[in-house]
C-alpha cells in the first residue's frame, strides 16, 4: 500500500514531457515582442528591464505592455508602453521628446534613461540603496491567510525531484527562448532546489516556481521568477528582476 502511494504521489508531481519550445500563456509571447521592441528602440539590456515592472493587457488581436519603474522610481525613469497590433509595434517612452539631455548619464538628471540605468546596476547594492531606498507596498495575503484556504508550499523532497528537475529545466529553457538569450547566457543560467517550490493553490491547482539565476559575473544580480503549471507544463510568469530588488 505504502508503495503504491509513493508511485501515485509521483505520478501526479510529474511534468509533461518537455517540448522542444516551451509553452508559454499568450501574455508571454506579448511580453518577449514588447521586450525586444524597447531595447531595440532604447537600447536597453536585459538587466534593465529587470528594474522595471510590465504588465501585459490583452484586447482581441491587441496587446499593450507597460513597463513602469519598480527598483528605480517611475518619477525619473518614466514609464514605457509598447503596442502591439496586427498591423505593428509601436514602443513609446513617457520621456520621448524629451529636452533633458540624459544621454549624459548624469544621475542628477530629473530623466533617467540607460545610461543612468547603466550607472546603478554597475554599482554595489550599499551605494544603490544610498541614491534612494525604494518603497514596495506588501499586498499580497500572509502565509497564514494563504494556509487558513487550503493553500500549501512544498519544498523540493525525495518524492518530487524528479519532476522539480524537470521544472527547473523547463524554466531555463522558458527563459533562454522568453529573453532570447545567446548561447554564451543561457549557459550562465543556474537553478537550486533550495529556490524551487510547489505551490498548491486553495482551488486545487498545483504550480512550481523556480528562481533561475544569470550568474554572468556582474553586480546587477540579474534573476527570474518562473510559474510553471504542474500538471500542463505550460509557463504561466516569468519576472525579471535586478540590482537585488525586485
Amino acid at each position: 500500500m505504502k508503495k503504491l502511494l509513493m508511485l501515485l504521489c509521483a505520478l501526479l508531481l510529474t511534468l509533461p514531457a518537455l517540448a522542444e519550445s516551451p509553452a508559454m500563456a499568450p501574455e508571454l509571447a506579448a511580453l518577449k515582442t514588447a521586450n525586444e521592441a524597447i531595447m531595440d528602440r532604447y537600447g536597453l539590456t536585459l538587466p534593465a528591464l529587470g528594474l522595471f515592472d510590465a504588465h501585459v493587457d490583452l484586447c482581441g488581436e491587441t496587446a499593450i505592455v507597460t513597463y513602469r519603474g519598480g527598483a528605480v522610481p517611475e518619477s525619473l525613469t518614466g514609464a514605457y508602453i509598447v503596442i502591439i497590433a496586427p498591423h505593428g509595434v509601436q514602443p513609446m517612452w513617457t520621456h520621448d521628446g524629451s529636452l533633458v539631455p540624459w544621454q549624459s548619464g548624469d544621475l542628477a538628471s530629473p530623466v533617467w534613461g540607460m545610461p543612468q540605468l547603466q550607472t546603478y546596476l554597475n554599482a554595489s547594492a550599499s551605494e544603490r540603496y544610498a541614491l534612494f531606498t525604494p518603497y514596495f507596498p506588501q499586498t499580497l495575503d500572509t502565509l497564514d491567510e494563504f494556509e487558513a484556504a487550503g493553500g500549501s508550499y512544498h519544498d523540493v523532497t525525495s518524492a518530487n525531484r524528479g519532476a522539480a528537475d524537470s521544472a527547473r529545466a523547463l524554466a531555463e529553457r522558458a527563459v533562454t527562448a522568453l529573453y532570447s538569450l545567446t548561447e554564451e547566457q543561457s549557459a550562465q543560467l543556474s537553478t537550486y532546489a533550495g529556490d524551487t517550490r510547489m505551490v498548491q493553490y486553495p482551488d486545487g491547482h498545483r504550480e512550481w516556481e523556480v528562481t533561475v539565476h544569470l550568474e554572468d559575473g556582474s553586480t546587477a544580480e540579474t534573476l527570474f521568477w518562473v510559474v510553471i503549471h504542474a500538471e500542463t507544463g505550460l509557463v504561466e510568469n516569468i519576472v525579471i528582476s535586478s540590482g537585488g530588488v525586485g
